[in-house]
């Protein structure tokens, strides 16, 4: 069922916003990179590093790492007290990991592929996995759930 609902989902995006891409703009983008700085996900650098939906094709993540997004709003107060614990959990984390920030109001196209309706949101996506694999959490994780749940993926 989950499945049916991303196939929908993306076929959906690629036909209702086709005509509505955004380009990244300078200081738009920033991922945990080697400078541990967070990268700001825009829906190019998705379909580039994560997934091309554009193409019809079954989710399928083309990323080596797990994947993990924080949706979040600049105006959303639960955003501010949650971007903190974010930044400290990618700081501490392994090179299997991957952290993203979507700002849903600039890349609303990838609110809509994962159906983030309440922010702040957490996407778990492991390395080259289906559909059926992401996960989705909902509000405030503190760090040793957020830790504890990034773990329990690089074991899968």
């Amino acid at each position: 069922m989950k499945k049916i609902f991303l196939s929908l989902l993306i076929v959906f995006v690629v036909f209702g916003f086709a005509g509505c891409k955004k380009s990244a703009k300078k200081g738009d983008a920033v991922e945990v990179n080697d400078s541990k700085e967070l990268v700001h996900l825009t829906e190019d650098m998705f379909r580039d590093m994560i997934f091309d939906y554009s193409d019809g094709q079954d989710f399928l993540s083309k990323n080596d790492n797990l994947v993990v997004i924080d949706f979040y709003a600049d105006w959303c107060g639960p955003c501010k007290m949650y971007a903190p614990i974010f930044e400290e959990v990618a700081k501490n984390s392994s090179g299997d990991v991957s952290f993203y920030k979507v700002n849903v109001d600039k890349e609303s196209v990838l609110a809509s592929l994962f159906g983030i309706n309440s922010i702040p949101s957490t996407v778990f996506i492991p390395a080259n996995s289906d559909a059926s694999k992401v996960y989705i959490e909902l509000g405030i994780l503190n760090a040793k759930k957020l830790s504890n749940k990034i773990d329990s993926l690089l074991i899968k």
